[in-house]
C-alpha cells in the first residue's frame, strides 16, 4: 500500500486510481458511462469524515464526483492529495468536468511544464519517403566486408582484432608486469597469445568439469580430442591468464580514472571494427551486456530487464546486413567523453557510436531509450535518417504532440494515428498492435503495407500495417542476433575464470570478435557456410595452424590466409615481408627455386612467375 500524503484530511480535493476502485465494488456502478480501462484515467471526488482504521492507517469516506450520491471509505494509501476545496465547489459538479479533470490530470502527467509542449505539429499521413525524394542524399547499398572470399575462420577472427595493437601494447605491458612478479617468466609472443586464445576456443565447444583433463591429467574419463600439452603446458596456460593486463599497471592512473585499463584497447577495437565492415543502409543500436557477478568492477550495472542483468553495460551498433557489430560504447563511465560537453548524454552515446558514418545517409533503427523527436533531428543535423520506437515512462519525450499518442488510438485492432512536425520531415506514428507501438522518424512513410495477422483475445485480427513499422520490424533486431550468437553457446566468459574483471572484458572482446566472425563468414561464403558451433571447431584448429605458422616464421604479417579447400580463385600475389622488414621468400613448389611469390589457392605456398601457368595447367585438369 503506498504512502499516506502527511496532506490528507477531511474535506480536501482528491483522486483515486480504477485499480482501488475496483477493490471497493464501486466500479460497476460506472458500466456504460466510462470505460475503466482508459489510459491515464482517474476519479475525483472531496473527503468525508475520517473512519478509525486498523493500526494506525488513516482511513476517509469519499464521495466521488462521477457518483455524487454514493459514500465510499478508502485507506488514505489510495488517495492522492489534489489541493484544498475550492469556496466556489459543490457536491454535484457538472458531469462534463470530470472530462476536463481527466484531461489536466493527463497533461499533468505527461508535460510538466509548458515550454516542453511542442505545438508544431498537424494530423496527417505521410506518404512519400524523404529518402526516395531526395536520392543524393540517402544509403541505399549493402554491407562489404574486407575479407576475401575463401579466407580460413582465423582470417575472419584476427581480421575482427586490433593485432597490431595486442602485438605493440598488450603483449609488452604482460611481459614487463610480469617479470616483476615472477622470477621465472619467460616473455609471451604474439603466436603463443593466439594459441593460448585457441585453446579456450577449443574448451567452448568442449566443456570439461576437470580443467586437468584438458592436457591429459587427472582422473576423469572422458579427454578432448586434442592434447593441449601439445601446444601449451597446463602452468604456462594458467600463468598467461593470471597475468594478463591491458596496460602496465598504474596506481595515479586509475585514481581518477578507473576504466584506464581499457581506454586504448577499446578505441583500437572500435577502429578495427570500422575497417573491416563497411555497414550497408542500415545502422541498428542497442545494448549488449557483459554479465559479471564478481567484484571490483567500477561500471557494474543491475538492469532487471535483461537476459544477464548483472554486469556490464555496452551500448552497441550493428550494420543490419550481417549482424556485426562495428562500434561499441562503454556506459557508467564517469569521465566526461567526445560530445558530452555539447549534447544530452543519449545524443552524445549515439553520436559516438555512429560518428564514422556521419553524412552518410545511412538510417538508424532503435529502440525507445534512444528514440525522441530531439534525437531523430540532431542525427538529421550529422546527415543520417532514423525510424526509432518512443514510449512513454513516467512522461513522453520532450517536443512529444500535447495530444497522447497512444491513449488516443481507438480500440480496434490495426487502428493508426499520424502526426507531422510542420517544421521538417519528422513524423510520429502510432498503431494498435497486440500490443499499442508508436514510431518517431523522418524515414519511411505511412502508406499501407502487408497484411498482418494476430491472435488477440481468442480472435484473429487482419489488418495492413503502415511500411514504416514493417521497415522497423525487420531491422531492429541486428543487435540482439549479435548478442544470442555470443551467448546462446558456451563462450569466452564461461571458460576464462578469473577473478578479474578485466579478464572479463577480454573475454567480451573475444566474444564480439568470434560472434563477428561467424556473421561475416555466413556473409562473405554464403551457401555451405557451417552452423555456429561446426565453425567455432575450424576456428580453433585453423588458429592453432596460423599461429604455428606465424611462430616457424612461415606467415608474413598481413596474410591472406586461406582455407585448405581451394576456392577455385587464382592470382599471383606477395608473400609479404617479414618482421625485420625483409621481403618473405620461400622455395617453390615446382621448381624448388626461390621466390617472393605465391597463388591465393596455395595457403601461403610458393609458387614463382615462371611456374604460375604450369600451375594453373595442373589446377585445371
Amino acid at each position: 500500500m503506498p504512502r499516506i500524503s502527511k496532506h490528507l484530511a477531511p474535506n480536501v480535493r482528491v483522486s483515486i486510481t480504477p485499480l482501488y476502485l475496483r477493490r471497493s465494488g464501486g466500479i460497476e456502478a460506472l458500466n456504460g458511462i466510462i470505460d475503466p480501462n482508459t489510459p491515464g484515467l482517474c476519479f475525483y471526488g472531496t473527503t468525508g469524515n475520517e473512519v478509525v482504521g486498523s493500526g494506525n492507517r488513516k482511513r476517509f469516506e469519499v464521495r466521488l464526483d462521477a457518483l455524487p450520491d454514493r459514500t465510499f471509505v478508502f485507506d488514505g494509501g489510495c488517495l492522492k492529495f489534489r489541493g484544498e476545496r475550492s469556496n466556489e465547489g459543490s457536491d454535484g459538479e457538472d458531469p462534463d468536468l470530470l472530462e476536463d479533470a481527466v484531461e489536466e490530470e493527463m497533461e499533468e502527467e505527461d508535460e510538466p511544464s509548458e515550454d516542453e509542449i511542442d505545438l508544431c505539429w498537424e494530423a496527417g499521413q505521410q506518404t512519400t519517403d524523404v529518402r526516395l525524394s531526395n536520392p543524393d542524399e540517402a544509403f541505399n547499398g549493402r554491407c562489404s566486408v574486407r575479407i576475401p572470399r575463401g579466407s580460413s575462420p582465423a582470417r575472419y577472427f584476427v581480421s575482427f582484432l586490433p593485432m597490431e595493437h595486442i602485438d605493440s601494447v598488450v603483449i609488452p605491458a604482460i611481459n614487463l608486469h610480469a617479470v616483476t612478479v615472477m622470477t621465472d617468466w619467460v616473455p609471451v609472443t604474439l603466436p603463443e597469445y593466439l594459441t593460448w586464445i585457441a585453446l579456450f576456443i577449443i574448451m567452448t565447444t568442449t566443456l570439461i568439469p576437470d580443467r586437468k583433463a584438458y592436457w591429459y591429467k587427472g582422473d576423469f574419463a572422458f579427454k578432448p580430442v586434442i592434447n593441449f600439452s601439445t601446444w601449451m603446458t597446463m602452468e604456462r596456460f594458467d600463468a598467461i591468464n593470471k597475468m594478463h593486463i591491458f596496460v602496465v599497471p598504474d596506481g595515479t592512473a586509475h585514481g581518477y580514472d578507473k576504466l584506464y585499463q581499457l581506454r586504448a584497447f577499446i578505441d583500437a577495437y572500435n577502429e578495427k571494427l570500422k575497417e573491416v565492415v563497411i555497414p550497408g543502409k542500415y545502422l541498428c543500436v542497442d545494448e549488449s551486456m557483459n554479465q559479471w557477478l564478481g567484484h571490483g568492477m567500477p561500471n557494474l550495472k543491475k538492469i532487471p530487464r535483461k537476459p544477464h542483468s548483472i554486469g556490464q553495460e555496452w551500448k552497441t551498433v550493428a550494420d543490419v546486413n550481417t549482424c556485426c557489430i562495428i562500434r561499441l560504447d562503454v556506459t557508467g563511465d564517469t569521465l566526461s567523453k567526445k560530445f558530452d560537453d555539447v549534447h544530452p548524454k543519449t545524443i552524445a552515446t549515439v553520436f559516438r557510436l555512429v560518428e564514422p558514418w556521419f553524412s552518410s545517409g545511412r538510417t538508424v533503427i532503435a529502440d525507445s531509450w534512444f528514440g525522441s523527436p530531439a534525437m531523430v533531428r540532431a542525427l538529421k543535423d550529422v546527415g543520417l535518417f532514423s525510424i526509432m520506437q518512443v514510449k512513454k515512462k513516467r512522461y513522453w519525450p520532450r517536443g512529444m504532440p500535447m495530444e497522447d499518442m497512444v491513449g488516443s488510438l481507438g480500440e480496434e485492432v490495426g487502428d493508426v494515428k499520424v502526426v507531422k512536425s510542420r517544421i521538417d520531415s519528422v513524423f510520429i506514428a502510432s498503431l494498435r498492435d497486440k500490443k499499442p507501438k508508436c514510431v518517431i522518424a523522418n524515414a519511411g512513410s505511412t502508406t499501407a503495407g502487408n497484411t498482418v495477422s494476430r491472435w488477440i483475445d481468442g480472435q484473429m485480427h487482419t489488418f495492413t500495417s503502415p511500411m514504416v513499422f514493417e521497415e522497423y520490424e525487420v531491422n531492429k533486431g541486428a543487435v540482439d542476433t549479435a548478442n544470442n550468437r555470443r551467448d546462446n553457446l558456451p563462450s569466452f566468459h564461461d571458460v576464462m575464470k578469473s577473478y578479474n574483471w578485466e579478464i572479463r572484458c577480454l573475454a567480451f572482446f573475444l566474444a564480439v570478435a568470434e560472434a563477428n566472425a561467424f556473421s561475416a563468414y555466413k556473409y562473405v561464403e554464403g551457401e555451405g557456410a557451417p552452423h555456429h558451433f561446426e565453425f567455432r571447431w575450424r576456428l580453433a584448429q585453423s588458429l592453432l595452424d596460423y599461429a604455428k605458422l606465424m611462430r616457424d616464421g612461415s606467415l608474413f604479417d598481413s596474410p591472406h590466409l586461406r582455407s585448405r579447400t581451394s576456392t577455385g580463385r587464382h592470382e599471383i600475389t606477395s608473400l609479404g615481408k617479414l618482421p625485420s622488414g625483409d621481403y618473405r621468400r620461400l622455395r617453390c613448389i615446382i621448381c624448388h627455386k626461390r621466390t617472393q611469390n605465391s597463388c591465393l589457392c596455395s595457403s601461403g605456398k610458393g609458387i614463382c612467375r615462371a611456374c604460375y601457368t604450369r600451375h594453373l595447367s595442373d589446377s585445371s585438369s
